[in-house]
């Protein structure tokens, strides 16, 4: 297995499947978003061609950024 993470995330497109999940690490189940979309399509860098609606690159503290550690690609 390759672990080695990808030197590019993908950006989910406007129109990406979006979900909202709850973490079960622990009891307090914090929710999240989960965007899918096909292999292959991607958004664009401003917010009106991405489905985070955010103009990117953004800073890390703004709480809008993905990272590599963020995607995974899923059969």
């Amino acid at each position: 297995m390759n672990s080695a993470l990808p030197s590019l995330v993908p950006i989910p497109p406007v129109d990406a499947e979006v979900k909202q999940i709850c973490c079960e690490y622990c009891p307090v189940a914090c929710g999240y978003k989960v965007f899918m979309w096909p292999v292959g399509s991607q958004g664009g860098t401003t917010a009106a061609d991405n489905a985070l609606n955010t103009d990117l690159p953004t800073t890390p503290l703004s709480g809008r950024w993905v990272s590599e550690n963020m995607h995974t690609v899923v059969d």
